[in-house]
């Protein structure tokens, strides 16, 4: 039986132009292919934004390899970490939408609050 999210899920619309500082609220979880909307298989996790409301966001292929490269392959470990959410403008399945990546490169991650450790 599917398990329903009493959070609602990150839209980029909620996203300013300006980097947005967010917090990891738990290790995420993988939605089986059989239960995702487009039939294949999809990580969530949960997040704090600054103004303190809590959503689920679904990062894309591009959003969790810069997380894996912040924070290390163990999702646990990324629980009351912090990272920069940006929002672009691309064109996904021939259509201009606004997405959510992980920038981190910005200069927010040079705060020592939000610096990765090395990862190995």
């Amino acid at each position: 039986m599917p398990i329903l999210n009493e959070k609602p899920y990150l839209n980029a619309d909620e996203l300013t132009d300006k980097p947005e500082v967010v917090e990891i609220l738990d290790e995420g979880r993988i939605i089986p292919a059989n239960q995702s909307r487009w039939n294949r298989e999809q990580f969530e996790i949960g997040i704090k934004l600054n103004n303190g409301d809590e959503r689920i966001w679904r990062p894309n292929r591009a959003s969790r390899l810069a997380l894996i490269k912040l924070f290390g392959k163990d999702t646990a470990k990324w629980i009351g970490r912090k990272a920069v959410l940006i929002k672009r403008r691309v064109t996904v399945f021939g259509q201009e939408k606004e997405v959510i990546y992980v920038d981190y490169t910005s200069t927010e991650m040079q705060n020592p609050d939000l610096r990765p450790q090395q990862v190995k």
